[in-house]
């Protein structure tokens, strides 16, 4: 999940422009507990990885430096974060039932 969080953190920095990074700074956050095993931590990321407003998922990515970008690349460019948060919310989740946490999404 560490690893999954640093995926998400990497194209943050890179095409998610200054709100990018702000936003880059919690995933950090994220990691660093993680590897101190906060269970706390975990509830934060699940609740982060799948939700609306303010979470992971609602970052549209662009160039750095705010070029312009074509269409068919943004979109890859949003797909990929979207499948590394997914991934990151599905590893949160097996971490959360194996230490017998409740998984409420």
């Amino acid at each position: 999940m560490i690893d999954a969080l640093g995926e998400v953190s990497g194209l943050l920095k890179e095409y998610g422009g200054e709100w990018g990074w702000s936003v880059a700074i919690r995933v950090d956050e994220y990691r660093l507990r993680l590897a101190v095993n906060d269970l706390e931590a975990l509830g934060a990321v699940l609740a982060d990885t799948t939700g609306g407003m303010g979470s992971l998922r609602d970052v549209a990515l662009t160039p750095a430096g705010g070029r312009s970008n074509p269409k068919e690349e943004r979109a890859a460019l949003q797909d990929r974060h979207l499948a590394a948060s997914a991934n990151a919310a599905e590893k949160c989740r097996i971490a959360m039932r194996r230490h017998g946490l409740e998984v409420w999404r």
